[in-house]
């Protein structure tokens, strides 16, 4: 074989963080003037490691002038894997606080109740006549002629 320049060009591919692909052409990148060519392969970082997600989304957000659409994006996509959160009720301590409200009213007007048919009770025993001993003395009426 004989000397020959050959001409190389390439299209760089890529993905966004949001999952979208993007294709660059990069025309001629290397012009080889030898035979064999030597076919060197360097290994180009483009994703960032999963541990490296979060630090790399903050510096592209950190540069935008206006972050909040791809940040409202982001984080429509992060809410797909978070843990759904446990939103309390604020009904349930309400209406736990009503239930033990009403039983110690309850509790306090029933004691009052049972206290005041007992006080009743002794009063009516107090008033009650009883029979024999002497008879009461009843007003006499005066008749005029």
């Amino acid at each position: 074989m004989a000397e020959n320049l050959s001409h190389v060009s390439g299209v760089l591919v890529y993905y966004d963080p949001l999952g979208n692909e993007h294709r660059i052409t990069l025309g001629n990148l290397v012009t080889i003037d030898s035979i064999p060519p030597k076919v060197i392969v360097k290994e180009v970082k483009v994703w960032p490691k999963p541990e490296e997600l979060p630090q790399y989304v903050n510096q592209t957000l950190a540069k935008m002038k206006n972050a909040t659409p791809l940040a409202e994006q982001i984080a429509e996509v992060v809410s797909q894997y978070l843990p759904p959160e446990n939103q309390s009720n604020p009904w349930k301590p309400l209406t736990v606080l009503f239930l033990i409200t009403t039983f110690l009213a309850a509790a306090v007007a029933y004691n009052y109740y049972s206290q005041l048919e007992r006080l009743k009770q002794r009063i009516l025993r107090k008033k009650q006549r009883r029979p024999g001993g002497l008879p009461k003395k009843e007003e006499e009426e005066e008749i005029e002629l």
